[in-house]
């Protein structure tokens, strides 16, 4: 307690008493005051200190405050004989560093996924917390501890400044622009076969896409070429999905990879080895389903290997799909109809072993202990298996307005199926929507 004004003079408390001289514990009593205090009647009297109070306020001071932390994304890519990359994801906002830092061959224990991922995770007093971590990482390679905490170091800098610059090497900088709704949307068929392609001449679509299969005679797909121009209809080509080193010679002896010069409209490439094939040809090329995309990070890397537009993965939401498509570095295909490829398969389920001149090329149903009916393709010695429920995302018309182009793929389909998977994508109809199963029994 403190007396006075001034508050000269003052005194510890440590105990009260009752009137009956009992010490109280808890509540009102008296308070016996020394008598060389030599206070006056009606001196004021102060609280002066709270041990209870003030210890509550030293643990509240000495806390760490709770803040609330902004989740990021580290994408690593980790491999042999060159520098090692650190792209950084907050909200929209894409940092890639381009580091020095380059793995060694392991001598002992090899790095793993799990130890990175131990070192970004350590975000300490940083307004960050990991959100997803991915890491490309090659077999047998090393980093220390060192580099792995400078790498995460470095890396966060890069949110905090447009660009950094570290021992002569440019930081790219690449924050996504969002793109406006596209005016004019297009509507994409695949054929399956020249013949189908040729049945659906009439058909009201803006885009064919033809399946070249036989390299050894061009001209019917030239003549194809010209009739659908004449009708006004874009046209692109692509090859089978697996393309070995047999067909990679036949495909580059043939000239199929010339007729994007002055024919058709560019290509639908389904793989590495097309764009691979293409990649000295300024023509226009759009990477098929088969490239898996799912996030905006693809984008800049597809544009350095020369992709004009790319076809998102069908695993994504709706919600997911309208994200990415508003923010994605190319232009936007959306598969909406068809049956979608599970797997590609050389156990031919005939086991005929007369692949050379198949006699049960076509196809066919596969049935599973459930009865689910899976669609199967026998060509070129391979085996096709599709989803059991065909797919039509006629909704996606109008809820996804980033998407340039949607596209129906056909396998077996006759003309009045197909033009009735038009008119029903056109009406908004949905079927089979999100039934993409990854196994078959």
């Amino acid at each position: 307690l403190s007396f006075g004004e001034d508050e000269s003079k003052g005194t510890y408390v440590n105990t009260i008493y009752r009137n009956n001289g009992s010490k109280v514990k808890a509540g009102k009593g008296t308070i016996i005051l020394k008598s060389d205090l030599k206070l006056k009647p009606e001196t004021s009297v102060y609280r002066s200190y709270n041990k209870r109070l003030v210890d509550k306020l030293r643990t509240k001071a000495l806390a760490k405050p709770v803040i609330e932390k902004t989740p990021i994304d580290f994408y690593l890519t980790i491999k042999k004989d060159s520098p090692v990359e650190v792209t950084v994801v907050q909200d929209s906002e894409v940092y890639t560093l381009s580091s020095s830092v380059i793995p060694q061959k392991a001598l002992n224990k090899a790095l793993s996924k799990e130890q990175v991922e131990k070192q970004f995770r350590k975000l300490g007093d940083t307004p960050y917390e990991l959100g997803y971590f991915h890491v490309d990482l090659d077999d047998n390679l090393f980093l220390s501890i060192k580099d792995l905490n400078d790498l995460r170091r470095e890396s966060l800098k890069l949110l905090e400044s447009e660009e950094v610059i570290k021992e002569g090497k440019t930081t790219i900088v690449t924050e996504p622009n969002f793109r406006e709704p596209v005016q004019n949307q297009t509507l994409s068929v695949k054929f399956e076969t020249l013949d189908q392609a040729k049945d659906g001449l009439d058909l009201p679509i803006d885009e064919a896409v033809l399946t070249v299969k036989n390299f050894s005679d061009l001209n019917p797909i030239k003549e194809l070429i010209g009739e659908l121009k004449n009708r006004g209809v874009r046209v692109l080509l692509t090859t089978p999905l697996v393309i070995d080193t047999s067909l990679s010679k036949e495909i580059i002896k043939s000239g199929f990879l010339d007729l994007a010069d002055n024919l058709a409209d560019g290509y639908l490439i389904p793989n590495f080895e097309l764009l691979e094939m293409l990649k000295e040809k300024d023509v226009y090329k759009e990477g098929d389903i088969s490239f898996n995309i799912f996030n905006y990070l693809s984008g800049e890397l597809l544009k350095k290997f020369g992709l004009d537009q790319v076809v998102l993965s069908d695993e994504l939401s709706e919600k997911e799909i309208l994200e990415l498509s508003k923010i994605y570095p190319l232009p936007t295909t959306l598969d909406v109809g068809g049956s979608r490829l599970l797997m590609v398969s050389a156990n031919c389920v005939f086991d005929c072993k007369t692949c050379k001149n198949c006699p049960n090329e076509g196809f066919y149903s596969l049935e599973n202990l459930n009865k689910d009916k899976y669609k199967l393709k026998v060509e070129d010695k391979k085996n096709y298996i599709y989803n059991a429920t065909p797919t039509l995302l006629g909704s996606a018309l109008t809820n996804q307005p980033y998407i340039d182009k949607f596209r129906i793929k056909l396998t077996d389909e006759k003309k009045e199926e197909v033009e009735g998977l038009i008119n029903d994508l056109k009406r908004e109809i949905n079927k089979g929507e999100g039934n993409y199963r990854k196994g078959v029994d």
